[in-house]
């Protein structure tokens, strides 16, 4: 698996994962969220953790964001 740098938050944030757990992310407009979600999307999907859930104001908003 890839490596990528991460941010303080984004550091924090991912130490914080695993089952069980509810992560909301109150980091403001253009700080990576979108990315650094698609990142833990795509290691569970890499892992066989596979619940993952995307909360977005609409349906065009979600595919803009998250199915690049």
């Amino acid at each position: 698996m890839p490596h990528f740098k991460l941010t303080k938050a984004q550091t924090v944030a991912r130490r914080k994962v695993r089952k069980g757990v509810t992560l909301t992310l109150c980091w403001g407009r253009g700080t990576g969220k979108s990315w650094f979600m698609r990142q833990l999307a795509y290691e569970a999907i890499d892992q066989g953790k596979v619940t993952i859930a995307l909360v977005s104001p609409t349906l065009k908003q979600c595919k803009q964001n998250h199915l690049q």
